[in-house]
């Protein structure tokens, strides 16, 4: 597909890896929801960002959950396929700006979603939405159905990813293709000890004893990791451009008044979407018990890049795998390993660029 060849250089290093399959959970909804291209005032003064590194239409989809905020680039040009994108936690739709930008060159409808409680969209009260990554998919999988999306590729990254694979699976007549970007689709604690990174087991270990100091990593600390990072990975520190691009990236979490991380309402998605980790095991068991069957048939492709997060394991796809398939890895920085289903040297699957998406 020419997305996948043409915008390769939009990514980080990545592995390039054709996987063969995915599933997922079946649950209805009954949500109500109402499209509304047009965002409130609310909205849209939440926080401003430069047209630099977010030139693009902000438009809004009403659900019973709240308000979804998105961007659709090149929608009017009739594209052959549709690429819709999903960002993971403590992120929003600007990770994808590039990739955004190119959407008419690519040829392609480029729709990019902020989950509810991230980026510009609504911030419900902690009683009116869980942040369960159940919730999260169904109001994905409405936002599909109410503007008709078709044709989709996925572009997932992070906890996008099983929210968006549960879509793609529960709606596989719409899904063309899937990209996964630094993602999982089983339950953690299958994850053996000792072979993830020291991240993911203060996570896992945190979370579990209910440490608040952990919580305040979540809630305090980490939300202003987003920007910094972005602009460390694009400019040289220092430069306006640097500086720009840190403070756009973490403008959501940031008071516009005082410039300091929002220690609440704003944050509280975070902890929560980092508690699904553990706390979604039924969810995460259905998908990669059941559903990834759904998505066989179709072209799954890996992009993963250095992972902080959850070290090798989160590249480990034999489970994926039909049984019998020969795999062989892909060498990447920082000694992560990625599974091919086809035999190759390493380097023919191996893309390297710098900057991030």
């Amino acid at each position: 597909m020419k997305f996948i060849n043409d915008s390769i250089h939009s990514l980080t290093r990545f592995c390039v890896i054709p996987l063969l399959p995915l599933t997922i959970l079946s649950c209805e909804s009954g949500m109500t929801m109402e499209i509304d291209h047009q965002c409130p005032k609310d909205i849209m003064n939440q926080f401003q960002v430069s047209s630099a590194n977010y030139p693009f239409e902000s438009r809004c989809y009403k659900h019973s959950a709240g308000i979804l905020h998105y961007i659709d680039e090149n929608s009017a040009d009739g594209s052959a396929a549709t690429v819709l994108a999903i960002h993971g936690n403590a992120s929003w739709s600007m990770i994808y700006r590039k990739v955004a930008k190119e959407a008419k060159s690519l040829g392609v409808r480029f729709v990019a979603v902020d989950l509810i409680g991230f980026g510009r969209s609504s911030k419900p009260l902690r009683l009116e939405f869980d942040h369960t990554l159940e919730s999260h998919s169904l109001v994905v999988r409405d936002f599909v159905n109410s503007l008709d999306l078709d044709n989709i590729v996925y572009l997932l990254h992070d906890s996008g990813g099983p929210i968006g694979l549960n879509v793609a699976a529960l709606e596989a007549q719409k899904t063309r293709e899937i990209m996964l970007l630094n993602t999982w689709a089983w339950p953690f604690e299958e994850i053996p000890e000792g072979d993830t990174s020291p991240f993911h087991a203060l996570i896992d270990r945190g979370l579990q004893a209910h440490d608040p100091a952990l919580e305040t990593l979540f809630t305090q600390t980490f939300p202003g990791l987003t920007g910094p990072g972005w602009a460390r990975r694009n400019h040289e520190e220092g430069t306006a451009e640097f500086e720009q691009l840190a403070k756009d990236g973490s403008a959501p979490f940031l008071d516009p008044k005082t410039g300091q991380l929002y220690r609440d309402d704003i944050a509280y998605p975070i902890l929560q979407l980092a508690k699904q980790n553990l706390e979604a095991e039924e969810f995460l068991r259905d998908l990669n018990d059941n559903q990834l069957a759904v998505l066989r048939k179709m072209p799954v492709h890996l992009f993963f890049s250095d992972d902080t997060a959850f070290g090798p394991l989160k590249c480990d796809l034999g489970k994926l795998a039909p049984e019998g398939v020969e795999r062989s890895l892909c060498p990447l920085a920082l000694g992560l390993r990625c599974e091919t289903s086809e035999p190759k040297t390493g380097q023919e699957n191996c893309i390297d660029e710098s900057g991030d998406l």
